[in-house]
């Protein structure tokens, strides 16, 4: 038999248990619903900048980067003495490097670099028609498939129709084609729109699905992705893609973390046994062992290719090729775990901030009674000092946590569980406030009841809203 003591305890605890349930349900429905509408796509970013460069029990070596793609980078040396520092590259020079890659057999070609010719009669044509053949021949003979990125945008109306019939006949040989762009969040590269044709998303397509019919839209397993030759087969006018009067930073914003993507970190800490910069001179022995890799070509000696991550300045080519290869070992945002993470942790901060700071109030009050006392002033401070602690630490348990997700390709933002925390922390300090003094005024026993739970029937919508975007989405 439990005693009256015993069961007077239990249903203590179990009173407590669900209030800081009920409270971390509505604070993880409110983070739902906001995230649901990308209102905290600023938090998210913040925390998986955060969370990608802390050192976890991530394997040095983790599974699938022996097969990853291969950043080659046309490097300074090479570019000044082999290309002469032309711009446009030299289109001989590019067509003898794009033979040896092609002779190499690797898995997939992918060029970041922009080989469309330049206006009629330009000299930087010269070679052009070489150049040309070989993406042709190497596209229809089936040897590898072959991505390019589109043409830098045009203004002259000339100039559009030279971009257009080039891309127009490539994509009937088979080509792909994608877009050069990459998304920042607050600066830097950390996800990518994954129903967008960027390089990195066109590549693996390409691998699993091989080359569409020019009509054909290509499925991703997140929905749709649009195929540029697609567009292109429509006619001039449906590819606005081509002109600059067309902002694709605009069309390239998602504006649902559903429809993004982080680039897996375990790529870009690998990135220096991956990444080959092609120099003047050693080409040949920089271009082996590529047999059955993805080759994504680009350029180092352009500093204005360059863009920030968690882990430093990347190139834009290699982050292509960490796209490609996140597309291939992808990081799942788990909604169920956040879910059960937020409210375990609601709770449990629910009891350890309702008792740290019902001692640091008691201390604070006792010294406001003696404010002479050194005793005191010290048992106030050390309190409060340990309340600040415990905050940290839990902080900096939860950030850990989700590095350990995200090395086992899982990713929980533990932002809004810093919300929650704090939050939390705010209504736990509350707790040690005495009642208020009655005022001699008396409510029925119903109208109490629906007084005290006066909250939890506001929040209630709240939850249930927040339910039904969990089940829909």
């Amino acid at each position: 038999m439990i005693s009256s003591d015993w069961r007077h305890s239990l249903t203590h605890v179990g009173h407590h248990v669900f209030h800081h349930f009920l409270v971390a349900l509505a604070l993880a429905s409110a983070v739902l619903i906001l995230e649901h509408y990308g209102l905290l796509n600023w938090l998210d970013s913040v925390a998986l900048r955060t969370v990608g460069v802390m050192e976890t029990s991530n394997p040095a070596h983790p599974s699938g980067i022996d097969a990853a793609p291969v950043p080659l980078l046309i490097g300074d040396t090479y570019f000044e003495q082999e290309f002469e520092q032309q711009s446009p590259l030299n289109r001989k020079e590019l067509t003898r490097l794009i033979s040896r890659i092609v002779e190499q057999k690797p898995r997939m070609l992918a060029v970041d670099i922009d080989l469309s010719p330049g206006p009629l009669g330009a000299l930087g044509n010269a070679g052009q028609e070489e150049l040309d053949a070989l993406l042709i021949g190497t596209a229809k003979a089936g040897k590898l498939p072959v991505v390019l990125t589109l043409p830098y945008p045009v203004i002259t109306d000339s100039l559009f129709e030279v971009k257009y019939s080039w891309v127009k006949s490539l994509c009937e040989a088979g080509v792909r084609f994608s877009f050069p762009h990459l998304v920042l969040s607050q600066g830097v590269a950390m996800r990518y729109p994954v129903l967008q044709p960027t390089l990195g998303v066109v590549a693996h397509l390409a691998i699993t699905e091989g080359a569409p019919e020019s009509t054909k839209e290509v499925t991703h397993e997140s929905g749709v992705v649009s195929d540029v030759c697609a567009q292109i087969a429509k006619g001039p006018d449906s590819a606005v893609f081509l002109s600059k009067h067309l902002v694709m930073e605009k069309v390239l914003v998602a504006e649902e973390l559903r429809e993004q993507h982080p680039i897996n970190p375990d790529y870009l800490r690998n990135v220096t046994r991956l990444q080959r910069v092609l120099t003047a001179g050693k080409i040949g022995e920089q271009l082996e062992h590529l047999e059955g890799r993805t080759v994504f070509l680009g350029s180092e000696f352009d500093a204005r290719d360059e863009f920030l991550t968690p882990f430093g300045p990347f190139r834009g080519t290699t982050l292509h090729a960490a796209i490609n290869y996140s597309e291939q070992h992808p990081i799942h945002a788990s909604h169920i775990t956040a879910l059960v993470l937020d409210l375990v942790f609601g709770i449990i901060a629910g009891f350890i901030f309702g008792a740290i700071w019902e001692r640091t109030n008691r201390a604070s009050a006792k010294l406001a009674a003696h404010p002479d006392a050194w005793r005191s002033w010290l048992r106030a401070r050390v309190w409060l000092a340990m309340a600040l602690a415990i905050l940290a630490i839990m902080l900096i348990g939860l950030f850990y946590g989700s590095a350990v997700l995200l090395s086992h390709n899982l990713w929980n933002n533990p932002g809004p569980m810093i919300i929650g925390v704090f939050v939390k922390s705010l209504l736990a300090s509350r707790s040690s406030m005495g009642p208020l003094e009655p005022t001699g005024e008396t409510t029925s026993s119903w109208q109490t009841w629906m007084i005290i739970n006066l909250d939890w029937w506001l929040l209630s919508p709240l939850v249930v809203w927040a339910t039904v975007i969990f089940v829909s989405h």
